[in-house]
């Protein structure tokens, strides 16, 4: 049982270093493709989101089938939802270097994220990650419609992701790669039937 964990953890986090690490090197610009700095700050951010997706994913989606009592499900909801705030608070903060986030926004993001992955063991793959996606992408989608309204007051909404304006017609594919990444990286559930 422990292996499945780790493996799922593995999983979990790769693709949610795949998806803030490739949002964050696609979107700091069109020049220096293999600047250090660019690859760096992509890896490390990617990293520590992922790392924190990935827990949110192990306390949601795998720590609940082995502890059947109530409570613990309660317990580990509740600390999933922690661990999902946390993510999007690591690339609020370590990486925008915001220092007042908005802490409604990112509760939101992380019950979002933990719901994707919440007692949904049972459901068929294709069902798990497109309901894992619909949720991530709405506060995801929502925040930085807010933001764009309020752009232009003297303190506009935070994003849960920010994209470059410049090509709005990417923002939904860039939207769909991020949540679709971390859907299907963290659903995968290695020696077993999914």
């Amino acid at each position: 049982m422990s292996v499945w964990v780790c493996q799922r953890y593995i999983l979990a986090l790769l693709g949610a270093t795949l998806a803030m690490g490739g949002h964050l090197y696609i979107s700091t610009g069109t020049g220096d493709w293999l600047a250090p700095q660019r690859i760096g700050s992509s890896l490390g951010g990617g990293l520590i989101f992922g790392h924190l997706v990935a827990w949110t994913v192990i306390l949601v989606g795998e720590i609940p089938r082995i502890w059947q009592a109530r409570v613990w499900r309660i317990l580990l909801a509740v600390c999933g939802v922690l661990a999902g705030t946390l993510s999007w608070w690591s690339y609020s903060v370590l990486i925008l270097y915001n220092t007042s986030p908005d802490w409604v926004w990112l509760a939101l993001g992380g019950a979002a994220l933990a719901a994707g992955f919440l007692w949904t063991w049972q459901w068929p793959y294709a069902f798990r990650v497109v309901f894992t996606s619909g949720l991530l992408a709405v506060p995801v989608i929502t925040t930085y419609q807010l933001y764009l309204i309020t752009l232009n007051t003297p303190s506009p909404n935070m994003a849960l992701l920010y994209f470059n304006p410049s090509r709005p017609q990417l923002i939904p594919i860039a939207i769909a790669a991020f949540v679709l990444l971390i859907a299907l990286f963290g659903h995968i559930r290695p020696n077993r039937a999914a």
